[in-house]
């Protein structure tokens, strides 16, 4: 019979793999030290760098599943994007888009999107082709409405809208494309309506 400390060792020497599995990959902040290992690169941190466009390095992070490009002062996002299919989480938060880039739109792995604090004005129909987005972060943009294909974002579980031209009058419609979705809207005027 093992004693209490053996069985002790035994079982941790066995959950010891679980743990090693269980651990974050590394978050690369650094384009440099990125480039050492490509292909071990899953998420890459470029926030606050003041970039003006992403560089065309990252392409070179074929396996990338994270990016987090906000508080930057990008207004596009290059062509080549789309070829980082294996992207499930984008955060653009606090940019100088004008207008959705709609690259993001072929993305078949993203599952939450951040385009929060950008003067964006619209969602393209393109965005319905997001079948496992489950978070939407649009809060303090200039959203006016959202497109009717957004209903064949099935997976979606959460969709921020405060503090955009979306308010409280207007949850009945939205709650009827997504019934499935926590949506938050701002109690805001309807004045105007």
């Amino acid at each position: 019979m093992k004693s209490p400390a053996v069985k002790f060792w035994v079982s941790l020497l066995l959950f010891l793999p679980v743990l090693t599995i269980a651990q974050p990959e590394q978050v690369y902040t650094s384009m440099a030290e990125a480039l050492k290992n490509p292909q071990e690169v899953y998420w890459l941190d470029l926030s606050k760098q003041r970039l003006t466009h992403v560089p065309d390095a990252v392409r070179k992070f074929t396996n990338l599943r994270i990016i987090n490009l906000g508080k930057n002062k990008l207004q596009q996002l290059p062509a080549w994007f789309a070829e980082l299919t294996h992207l499930t989480e984008v955060t653009l938060t606090r940019n100088k888009f004008n207008v959705f880039p709609e690259v993001l739109c072929t993305l078949p792995q993203l599952t939450v999107l951040k385009i929060d604090r950008n003067p964006i004005a619209a969602l393209p129909p393109a965005i319905g082709g997001l079948q496992n987005l489950a978070i939407l972060d649009c809060w303090d943009t200039m959203i006016e409405g959202l497109p009717p294909e957004i209903a064949q974002c099935k997976s979606l579980r959460h969709l921020d809208l405060r503090n955009t031209k979306i308010y409280k009058t207007d949850l009945p419609a939205l709650m009827a494309l997504l019934p499935n979705t926590e949506i938050q809207v701002t109690f805001g005027c309807s004045c105007n309506k």
